[in-house]
């Protein structure tokens, strides 16, 4: 929770009183003034660097039950053991993407393993494995080393992100973040992956 409360600049205080509980207090400002403009987003796709074309993604039809249905043409993997900014990350790319859910690395690892997912988006900070031990494990794994993978971290120290690209991380976001950069990212990491694959033999 206090990571959406703070993406949001807002304030949690507590009153607590011995024997009778406590008392959470939740502030958030109205309007949109209190964020930057690169946090704000609009009802279409916003460009938030002009040498970086953004492009919705296709969403090919098909047909079930006599009905149109819209099929997900990308599988992407969250990895995040706080539930809140995994809902928050689920929620806005849910209608873009298949999602897949951890709530620790060696779920994330199973998930990888099993579904191949097109990217993966993972906290640096998890139980049972860490988001650079998780990345160590995909990147060196024949079924795995092509899945591009973006780490949200708290950390934005050289030292940090050094070690992470080491262990092939393909990107970095540092928390708090505006979801236009990481829907932006995201989407140039997969078309990216796509052209390679197509210029590779037999494609």
């Amino acid at each position: 929770m206090k990571e959406l409360v703070d993406l949001q600049r807002g304030v949690i205080s507590v009153e607590s009183e011995p024997g009778k509980g406590s008392c959470f207090t939740l502030s958030l400002s109205l309007g949109c003034s209190h964020l930057n403009s690169e946090e704000i987003e609009e009802d279409s796709p916003v460009n938030i660097h002009a040498s970086t074309p953004y492009t919705t993604l296709p969403v090919p039809p098909t047909q079930v039950n006599g009905e149109d249905h819209s099929i997900h043409a990308f599988t992407v993997l969250i990895a995040e053991d706080n539930s809140d900014l995994r809902f928050y990350i689920r929620d806005h790319f849910s209608k873009q993407y298949t999602i897949l859910e951890a709530a620790d690395g060696e779920e994330a690892l199973a998930l990888a393993m099993d579904k191949i997912p097109d990217l993966i988006i993972s906290d640096l900070m998890m139980p049972k494995l860490d988001g650079i031990q998780l990345c160590k494990k995909l990147k060196t794994n024949e079924r795995t080393s092509h899945i591009p993978i973006i780490i949200l971290t708290a950390k934005t120290n050289s030292e940090t992100k050094i070690e992470g690209l080491e262990t092939g991380a393909d990107d970095y976001i540092g928390k708090p973040f505006a979801m236009n950069e990481l829907e932006v990212r995201m989407h140039n990491l997969i078309e990216t992956r796509k052209k390679l694959q197509k210029s590779m033999p037999g494609k």
